[in-house]
């Protein structure tokens, strides 16, 4: 599991590592669930600003909540590989990024 988010990281890993862990989710479908970001300059806000992309929790906060509008960079980049039983790895690249993840295998 390798993820892009500067300051947030720990925040982005928090939200997909344990889903990554149950085999019965896929990893593209983890890797899509909304996420909510806690940051200000670096999301470019001028205070402390909780950042909520579409279907990510809510609830009442203490400091501002900015409801975005879609998926967005800042909510961060993962890629993930995963063991499956079998040995069968499976690869994912968050829909945030450009890429795909892929396994190849050598003849």
């Amino acid at each position: 599991m390798g993820c892009q988010g500067g300051r947030a990281q720990p925040q982005i890993l928090s939200q997909t590592a344990p889903a990554l862990l149950d085999p019965g989710i896929s990893p593209d479908e983890v890797l899509a669930r909304p996420r909510r970001i806690v940051g200000w300059r670096d999301l470019g806000y001028e205070r402390e600003t909780v950042l909520a992309e579409p279907g990510a929790p809510t609830g009442p906060s203490p400091i501002p909540f900015d409801q975005v509008a879609g998926l967005v960079d800042d909510a961060g980049h993962v890629q993930a590989v995963r063991r499956q039983a079998g040995n069968v790895l499976e690869a994912s690249a968050d829909p945030r990024a450009d890429g795909r993840g892929a396994v190849l295998t050598s003849p």
